[in-house]
């Protein structure tokens, strides 16, 4: 339309139409040298000027760029930080590669290569995708065995698998391929298919008698194996390598590989610090690697605290993300590192008896773009959060969202013991005591689910069935030392001795519970459905404490219940200071008024509350 011209072409189709146009009357008007540079740079359509100088040969490939914008030869300038990228339009681009398949194959496939191997470590799907154009299909399968786990954990599982059948077309009885496959397939959520693959490559590696030797079968086993024994002996070996540092092939990849650990570890329990270790590690290389992407990688790290029960340092980890990339946007929790986060927040929130922080978080990973696991999880924790908030209308909408909490086994996950415990925490919050009781007595003797025996040790401990909840918390040996699993054993043992009548030793266990919990801000199993607990706090402050202002705090998360229905603002800071052991000129000094005050509020208290005593005003919020 420019130059008025139009090809002598006999062309029976658009295309070859368009490629008679680009020989003859683009490529044809330039220079030879600029024209052989654009055949051989538009072979990428995305470029910076070092990619163009790889693949022309060409040391001025800038300044020749420069002249194609100038030119206007369909090639588009662009800014990004730090540097000037490229853009070829992508009929012409595609003309070109065409032209230069069809005038020089040999140059075709050199350029090609040439694409692959300087974008195997920046962008290795595009590195794939040169080396098959280039019919280098041992080169594209190199580059996926080195970068497929890291693609797949971070949202490029589509890519992995389309890659990998591709090379299958070539080598289709390679099992290593089959179990890249396998995973690529399960991380898209077709778990089925998944695991028919991963047993098929499986019992090809094994029949070659190399299984043992072989590091993806291993990675693979860590991806889509239910079976425990076989995760945690392929965790065992995997670790031993990286640790030993003699990586290889997959293994170079040690963010996500530690990723990899921390979840298989978290799914199949052994050492409960060991997810922590691996999430600190995963964070460290990535500091390295990407120094922009690594507060992003700290919900890892604040996960694995919390599961190791150490919610001070998860909460440290959750400020440091906050003060570096902005506070926790449970919007963005489809984001896989932002997953990690929001979980870890969202636990923080539950151990530390916040239901409506609980919520607010785990609503977010209940959205259908989130990791299947993870929206489990949350269903759980919105269960959990809406029985403890007492709020019936937040119930119905948790027991709606307990339906796609999966019945069956995944990844070793029982996920069907997941939804009976939701059922169960909401069957006690609306009254069905006795199908809430049933549930947790079928699940006493679980070893392995620390969330599930929270909460169902809690409906049993609720119903003063103290021996069971102490059996549900005692089958966790692993997690005996974690934080919030000793204190709700603690705690649980300590009202179980007061309902025995053995009243010192309670006051002594219950002290040691209160030590774990005020170090670690550890408040769910004081409140406010725990009347037991509570009733025993209430006299441990008169009793004598260390952690007299905790228990203060724990216990004045009644006056935001009953008692707040008929005290002012004012009223409800004193009432507070009355749960305590404090005199009432302490009170005061602590409030900052003078002790009439505190005096007048007090009788007004007792007038509302309808008591005569300190002690009666108390009791009425245990």
């Amino acid at each position: 339309m420019i130059t008025g011209a139009r090809p002598d072409s006999d062309a029976t189709s658009a295309s070859v139409f368009l490629a008679d146009y680009v020989r003859d009357y683009v490529l044809g008007a330039l220079t030879p040298e600029l024209a052989r540079f654009m055949l051989d740079a538009s072979v990428c359509t995305d470029l910076d000027a070092s990619l163009a100088a790889e693949l022309t040969g060409q040391t001025q490939a800038g300044r020749m760029l420069e002249e194609c914008v100038r030119l206007g030869l369909f090639l588009d300038r662009f800014a990004v930080p730090g540097s000037t990228r490229y853009r070829w339009h992508g009929a012409f681009a595609k003309t070109c590669s065409s032209l230069l398949a069809t005038d020089d194959p040999a140059r075709f496939i050199a350029v090609h290569r040439r694409a692959a191997i300087h974008l195997r470590h920046s962008d290795p799907i595009a590195s794939l995708s040169h080396s098959l154009r280039a019919g280098d299909i041992g080169a594209a399968r190199s580059t996926l065995l080195s970068c497929w786990l890291g693609l797949a954990l971070n949202g490029h599982a589509t890519d992995v698998e389309t890659a990998a059948t591709r090379i299958m077309e070539y080598l289709p009885a390679d099992p290593e391929l089959l179990l890249i496959r396998a995973c690529a397939t399960d991380a898209l959520g077709d778990h089925h298919l998944a695991h028919d693959l991963f047993r098929r490559g499986q019992a090809q590696i094994m029949a070659s008698g190399t299984a043992d030797d072989d590091v993806v079968l291993d990675i693979a086993r860590l991806f889509v194996s239910d079976e425990a024994e076989q995760v945690c002996a392929a965790h065992a070996r995997v670790r031993e390598v990286i640790v030993g540092g003699a990586v290889t092939g997959v293994l170079t990849d040690q963010v996500a590989v530690n990723t990899l650990l921390a979840w298989a570890e978290v799914r199949h329990p052994t050492n409960p610090t060991l997810p922590a270790e691996h999430f600190a590690a995963a964070a460290r290389e990535l500091r390295v690697q990407e120094p922009m992407q690594w507060p992003r990688a700290l919900g890892g790290v604040a996960f694995g605290h919390v599961w190791a029960g150490h919610l001070r340092l998860a909460r440290h980890a959750l400020d440091e993300i906050s003060e570096r990339i902005g506070p926790i946007d449970p919007r963005t929790a489809g984001d896989t590192l932002n997953a990690s986060a929001t979980m870890a927040a969202g636990l923080v929130a539950h151990l530390s008896g916040d239901p409506t922080t609980t919520s607010r978080l785990f609503t977010a990973l209940t959205a259908g773009h989130v990791d299947a696991s993870a929206a489990s999880v949350a269903r759980l924790m919105l269960a959990c959060a809406a029985a403890d908030g007492g709020d019936l209308a937040a119930c119905r909408r948790a027991a709606i969202g307990v339906q796609d909490i999966p019945v069956e086994t995944l990844h070793g996950v029982p996920w069907g013991v997941f939804r009976e415990t939701a059922i169960a925490v909401l069957e006690e919050a609306i009254g069905n005591h006795e199908r809430a009781l049933r549930i947790a007595r079928k699940h006493l003797h679980r070893t392995d689910l620390p969330l599930v025996a929270l909460a169902l040790s809690g409906v049993l401990r609720r119903a003063d069935q103290y021996s069971e909840s102490l059996i549900q918390l005692r089958s966790l040996r692993s997690f005996a030392e974690v934080s919030y699993i000793k204190v709700s054993t603690l705690i649980t043992a300590a009202v179980m001795r007061r309902h025995n009548g053995d009243h010192e030793a309670a006051h002594d266990v219950c002290e040691a519970a209160l030590a774990v919990a005020a170090s670690e801000g550890i408040r769910l199993p004081f409140g406010v459905r725990e009347t037991a607990v509570r009733r025993l706090l209430g006299e441990h402050v008169h009793h004598g404490t260390q952690y007299e202002d905790f228990i203060g705090a724990c216990l004045a998360a009644d006056v935001s219940g009953a008692v707040a229905g008929v005290l002012s603002h004012r009223e409800r800071e004193v009432y507070r200071q009355l749960q305590t052991s404090r005199t009432l000129p302490e009170i005061a000094q602590e409030l900052g008024v003078s002790v009439n005050t505190v005096k007048t509020h007090q009788r007004s208290i007792y007038r509302k509350l309808d008591v005569s005593s300190r002690r009666d005003a108390v009791r009425v919020g245990l």
